[in-house]
């Protein structure tokens, strides 16, 4: 015969383990649309950038003239709330490149306004060792 304390138990640490993932789930909720409030746009990103000091404004410049592209591509990543596992469209990744090239800082700090939507550090190290090229040798 099974003792009456065991099920008590057992549902008690059923309650408690739903009432903590509950708090986890309304918490993240909250964390998600604070994050999509925050973006506006790349446009207010590259300003924000500028005014840290975290890129040159010359490296502002090139990435504004990579912009159409990347932007409605990275904020429908956004929006779908797509993982950085996904494949990257060629826009995508010409944006990342071009930024993570020009500063690693400023690649990093739009990573994490968006979500994690761009791709890893080391997905671009990847995509940097897949381009051929002519390897200068002296």
């Amino acid at each position: 015969m099974i003792s009456p304390t065991k099920p008590c138990h057992l549902l008690n640490m059923a309650k408690t383990w739903s009432e903590s993932h509950r708090r986890k789930i309304k918490n993240l909720s909250r964390k998600n649309r604070r994050l999509k409030k925050r973006i506006c746009s790349l446009q207010e990103i590259l300003t924000e950038m500028k005014k840290k000091a975290l890129i040159s404004p010359s490296a502002s410049d090139v990435l504004k003239s990579t912009l159409p592209g990347p932007t409605a591509e990275l904020l429908k990543r956004v929006k779908k709330n797509q993982i950085s596992t996904t494949k990257y469209s060629l826009k995508l990744r010409s944006f990342a490149l071009t930024l993570q090239f020009y500063s690693e800082k400023a690649y990093k700090f739009v990573r994490k306004m968006f979500n994690t939507c761009l791709p890893l550090p080391l997905t671009i190290k990847k995509w940097y060792q897949a381009i051929e090229g002519s390897s200068a040798r002296y």
